[in-house]
């Protein structure tokens, strides 16, 4: 018998991988399908002996006759033959949706905004802490990349969800250090329709090679910018108010600024109430696109609302999810 999980437990073990002990040595499987559903008593077993998991849990099942809802469970049928890989082993008797069929499976779940969020922390390298206090923990790498995401999909285009995951892979940076500079992208990147600004995607801690005068300033032989657009070597950096205060910080930041800008990379720095007050971030818009070389055309009334509602769900999503500040 094989207790497995998916959807928002599976996010839920997926952000907790590598804090806790119990799932350290999750591990990919050759399971296709899920054959056989889980024994009650087992389930029972498993929350006694991990009070710390939401309920309720999120487990597959084989077809409708085993499902069985109620506060502590929610069941979901998973019938017929998925890709090699589509489970993890967690232990003997619990498996788990790998990241992309997670990322499929909240397809029909989650609104367009809050699937591409999702998709830029699966393709980030940061996680919430577990730790009392919260804050953000970085992982050694992601879990999965847009392009592993998009073939999983792809081959998985019967599933319901499945055009509404490909709609959202469309705007998914990879690369995210944090939860804000996914907000930051988001809020750039994303088409006017979505209530972006139709930036051109940003590279996300793309790594700048210094000349000799970066190297000696900085004693380092690249930098890493939050956000990068390439094309009119321009870099945004988000500046956690966390820091302001600290000299030190104020000194490093103006250091790395300059060694920026020996490459000839015009940055332009947004700090958290910046970016959380409406016409504050606008102004950083103006400041960008002049530095694009770039006009930005008057917004119509529907497109002012759009910018209001994602910035207003970016701002939920970060009080609800990271509760302190959600910076590296």
């Amino acid at each position: 018998m094989n207790i497995v999980f998916g959807y928002h437990s599976a996010i839920e073990c997926w952000q907790a991988y590598g804090q806790r002990e119990w799932l350290a040595s999750m591990r990919p499987t050759q399971v296709r399908s899920v054959a056989v559903g889980y024994e009650s008593s087992e389930l029972e077993s498993f929350i006694e002996q991990h009070p710390e998991l939401v309920l309720p849990l999120h487990v597959l099942v084989p077809d409708a006759d085993k499902r069985k809802n109620n506060k502590r469970l929610a069941c979901h049928v998973c019938s017929g033959p998925l890709p090699v890989g589509s489970f993890w082993r967690i232990d003997k008797n619990c498996l788990v949706a790998c990241p992309e069929l997670t990322y499929l499976q909240m397809a029909s779940q989650l609104p367009l905004i809050k699937l591409i969020e999702l998709g830029m922390e699966l393709c980030g390298t940061y996680q919430p802490s577990l730790e009392e206090g919260g804050g953000m923990l970085q992982r050694c790498g992601s879990l999965t990349t847009s392009n592993k995401l998009r073939r999983f999909v792809e081959r998985m285009k019967h599933e319901y969800g499945s055009r509404k995951a490909l709609t959202a892979l469309e705007w998914v940076g990879h690369g995210s250090a944090s939860p804000m500079e996914t907000f930051l992208w988001m809020r750039l990147c994303l088409p006017v329709r979505l209530g972006g600004r139709g930036f051109k995607p940003a590279l996300l801690n793309h790594p700048v090679e210094l000349n000799a005068k970066g190297k000696a300033a900085t004693g380092k032989e690249t930098l890493r910018c939050d956000l990068f657009f390439p094309e009119h070597r321009v870099a945004v950096e988000y500046d956690s108010t966390a820091y302001h205060n600290s000299s030190d910080r104020i000194a490093s930041d103006s250091i790395r600024r300059g060694a920026l800008e020996c490459q000839g990379i015009k940055v332009v720095t947004i700090t958290r109430q910046e970016f959380f007050i409406f016409e504050e971030f606008e102004g950083k818009v103006r400041q960008i696109a002049r530095l694009m070389g770039r006009r930005l055309r008057a917004p119509d009334a529907k497109q002012m609302q759009r910018r209001k509602e994602l910035r207003d769900c970016l701002l939920l999503s970060g009080l609800m999810r990271y509760r302190t500040d959600a910076e590296r």
